[in-house]
């Protein structure tokens, strides 16, 4: 067999080097590309070609470096970074605050409010509550407070910057109105989910009945405002005397806010009339937007009627079981207190209990808060008596049924007994006298 040709032997390709079969991707080894194989056999086999060692084989101090970055990463690793740091930390927080107060003072001066002497008779008295409730229930402590929305909030940021206590407190808004008040105002921004435990809460409402159960989301934020107030340890209601009523449904006329997903908004609607809503409409933009009106969190809002005197606590857990719904308006069982301007600069105070406080315009400047502390703390005492009390009837009142049933099954067993047994037609009932909360379920499933 005759012997077959040695291959020319070959110095090793450098990375990016131009080869015969184009640029080497890989140290040692030329890149293929749609002429490889004609290549490799015209070069001959890859075998002669001279591979360079594998790095795992190479100790670290094989490995030289030039003299730049081998000084450069000496100092690195035999310098602390902590020793790098040649600052006073005491005046760098000093340079901070006093730069952090600069800022805003700065601030404060773009945010403008409006004349008291041109105010309205409403607007003077959504003032007037608003700065009573923030001197009220502002405490000295107060870590992170809840900015709500509404027209009567801008009274109370108001007041709020007329403290000098504020620099260390965070302030959560409800939505971007609030926002733009807390950074307008110079006052420091925080979001709930960094900050999901709040001392107070201060939020308007469009309509408060007698409990403190209120409707909110006229300005489209109902979902961030239930949240911020359900992390709030107190919950205060600040508004004018046209929102304050004795039955929900009363003053305010325009129906019951409910945010939906855009996607289920049609099938909400219909359940929504299942469930006694008179006529819901989706919400629309009017002038300002064609189209709908879209929440902070990309939402529809739905605005359902319902008649005054429905149960707040039912038609919540109705409206809240809905496929689709995010969240509704009621903000049921989450007041402590509420605050009513009034047309003639007086004040009226009222409580989840129903208790009310009139201050006349005098009085309303020199109340004690210790006094309204101590007011607030006795309600939810009582408050937690009366549901132990109300938890013990309904023991009671189960422990009957239970018996009343036991001794009825009793009574048609001996009655029965000795007789033949007939079948009975069952009587099928319709829809509409079923009990309510099957409803929804009989009008749209069993239907199809």
């Amino acid at each position: 067999m005759a012997d077959s040709p040695k291959s020319t032997p070959r110095t090793p390709i450098e990375a990016g080097e131009l080869h015969p079969e184009g640029y080497v991707s890989h140290v040692g080894m030329p890149a293929r590309n749609a002429n490889s194989e004609r290549n490799i056999a015209t070069l001959g086999s890859l075998r002669s070609l001279t591979r360079p060692p594998k790095m795992d084989h190479l100790a670290l101090n094989d490995v030289q470096l030039p003299p730049t970055t081998s000084a450069a990463a000496a100092a690195n690793t035999t310098t602390p970074r902590r020793a790098m740091i040649t600052r006073n930390p005491s005046n760098m927080n000093a340079y901070k605050n006093a730069s952090e107060r600069k800022r805003r003072t700065a601030d404060k001066a773009t945010l403008t409010f409006p004349d008291p002497e041109t105010l309205t008779p409403v607007e003077a008295s959504k003032r007037l509550a608003a700065r009573r409730a923030i001197d009220d229930h502002f405490p000295e402590d107060a870590k992170v407070i809840g900015i709500g929305s509404g027209s009567t909030i801008i009274y109370a940021v108001e007041r709020i910057l007329e403290r000098d206590d504020t620099d260390n407190v965070v302030f959560v808004p409800t939505g971007f109105q609030s926002k733009e008040l807390i950074n307008g105002g110079g006052l420091r921004l925080g979001e709930v989910d960094g900050h999901p435990q709040i001392d107070v809460a201060f939020d308007g409402a469009d309509e408060v009945d007698g409990e403190l159960q209120c409707i909110k989301g006229g300005g489209a934020c109902l979902f961030q405002e239930k949240l911020v107030a359900s992390c709030a340890r107190r919950f205060v209601i600040v508004a004018d005397y046209r929102k304050n009523s004795k039955l929900l449904g009363e003053k305010w006329t325009q129906g019951l806010p409910i945010e939906v997903v855009p996607l289920a908004h049609a099938k909400v609607i219909r359940d929504l009339v299942a469930l006694g809503a008179q006529s819901p409409q989706l919400r629309m933009g009017g002038k300002a937007k064609a189209g709908p009106v879209l929440t902070d969190n990309g939402n529809f809002v739905i605005d359902a009627p319902f008649p005054p005197g429905r149960d707040p606590k039912e038609l919540l857990t109705s409206i809240k079981l809905l496929c689709g719904v995010v969240d509704c308006g009621l903000f049921v069982d989450m007041a402590d207190v509420a605050y009513f301007g009034n047309e003639d600069g007086s004040v009226d105070i009222r409580y989840p209990d129903g208790r009310t406080e009139h201050l006349d315009a005098e009085a309303a400047s020199d109340i004690d808060p210790d006094s309204l502390a101590n007011s607030l703390a006795d309600l939810k005492t009582t408050q937690q008596q009366q549901q132990h009390t109300d938890a013990n009837d309904t023991t009671q009142q189960v422990v009957q049924a239970i018996a009343l049933d036991t001794d009825t099954n009793a009574r048609r067993l001996s009655t029965s007994a000795g007789k033949k047994p007939s079948r009975k037609s069952s009587v099928r009932l319709e829809p509409e006298a079923r009990d309510p909360g099957y409803r929804e379920y009989d009008r749209f499933e069993l239907r199809r």
